[in-house]
């Protein structure tokens, strides 16, 4: 157990630090610019830089320089994948207000999932839907999906928020459980095309 002299020496101490290092924030607040966008900013930023670089030997600024390509990469890819997830989210989040109340959540995730991953793709749009949906669909071959599909790959390039509102009128609504396995198929390539449309507008 620890003692309450010992747990008030170490809140002490802490506090102590932290009051230590709200003094050097406010002591040099005079010198720190804290609005990086100001000339006097980049003149800060670009003399510790130089003083920095002057510190180092020359074998730690080759070190620096040999893995410079490599941590950029890595940035460059940690970035990526936040965006891709963001992404993600927001277009789970789009299709879960749209159609929520008509497919299962797992259902409109695998969708988004299987969009996103061939929206950019050359294959035509009939083809596209059906990859969207075909591992989420059972007793229907790529065949039958591809002739479903067809009407909604054309039908939609004109106003395409009037045709997907006729393409979801024209399945009964009704829980997804007792939605024939038809009717199951040609919502969800009615939303596939809807999530499509709209990843190919936010990357425009």
């Amino acid at each position: 157990m620890v003692s309450d002299r010992t747990r008030l020496s170490s809140s002490s101490d802490a506090n102590g630090v932290q009051q230590d290092l709200l003094h050097l924030v406010l002591e040099d607040e005079a010198s720190y610019p804290w609005e990086a966008t100001t000339p006097a900013s980049v003149e800060f930023f670009e003399r510790l830089e130089s003083e920095w670089i002057t510190e180092q030997t020359s074998e730690e600024l080759g070190s620096i320089r040999a893995h410079e390509s490599s941590f950029f990469a890595e940035l460059e890819q940690q970035w990526t994948v936040a965006a891709e997830t963001s992404s993600a989210d927001s277009v789970n989040a789009n299709l879960a207000q749209h159609f929520g109340d008509r497919v299962p959540q797992a259902m409109l995730a695998g969708i988004a999932q299987q969009a996103q991953a061939i929206f950019s793709t050359q294959q035509p749009m009939a083809e596209q839907l059906v990859q969207c949906v075909q591992n989420l669909l059972s007793g229907l071959s790529t065949d039958d999906l591809l002739v479903l599909a067809r009407p909604y790959a054309y039908a939609m390039r004109g106003n395409e928020s009037d045709a997907l509102e006729a393409a979801l009128r024209s399945v009964r609504c009704a829980a997804w459980t007792e939605l024939s396995g038809v009717e199951q198929a040609r919502l969800s390539l009615a939303i596939a095309r809807y999530t499509l449309s709209k990843l190919s507008d936010d990357d425009a």
